[in-house]
């Protein structure tokens, strides 16, 4: 244990990278600096190029994961800067980049996460982007659980159509929610 902590310790991963020729390496210790607390813009940014660039080498599941911490690391980095907006577009680039690489859905179910799914289409509203909402509503809804996709579906229509300023729509289709059954209730009594 003592030998190991003490490699750890003194061993220079940014410069056992820089040496390296195996783009896996290097993506893995930029990982390494959020686990640090050294994340930045600049570290999110060159893992995108990364990810996206060197897609091909990873296993599916593997690039699933990575997305997702990728994602992660903006949300934290959105939460400590005021200049939210940056984030939020970085955000939902790195949800499309995830969806065009085939690694939005979970490779062990084949379907996009339910709070996953939440987070991108929330995502796109919260930068207006309102056309690419409607579409990713419309061709994912059937990915979602049957026991729920009739209430998300209505729930997100309604979150759609606020985000439109159609606020007596919204209502309409949120009334339609049998809430006893219903996941995402704060959600709900946010909109």
């Amino acid at each position: 244990k003592h030998i190991i902590n003490n490699l750890v310790a003194n061993f220079n991963f940014d410069n056992f990278a820089r040496a390296s020729n195996d783009p896996r390496i290097e993506l893995y210790n930029l990982y390494m600096h959020e686990v640090k607390g050294i994340s930045s813009k600049k570290t999110i940014l060159e893992l995108k190029r990364m990810l996206d660039e060197h897609k091909k080498i990873f296993h599916k599941t593997e690039l699933y994961e990575l997305y997702i911490g990728l994602t992660s690391m903006c949300v934290t980095l959105k939460g400590k800067n005021s200049n939210s907006t940056e984030y939020l577009n970085l955000l939902f680039e790195i949800y499309k980049d995830a969806l065009n690489n085939g690694v939005l859905s979970n490779p062990s179910t084949g379907s996009i996460d339910l709070l996953r799914f939440r987070n991108v289409l929330i995502s796109a509203l919260d930068i207006l982007n309102i056309g690419w909402a409607e579409k990713f509503l419309k061709t994912y809804v059937k990915t979602l659980p049957a026991e729920q996709a009739g209430n998300l579906e209505y729930f997100f229509t309604g979150m759609i159509e606020y985000a439109k300023g159609n606020s007596e729509k919204a209502l309409e289709l949120v009334s339609k929610l049998d809430q006893s059954k219903f996941v995402f209730m704060n959600d709900l009594k946010f909109l």
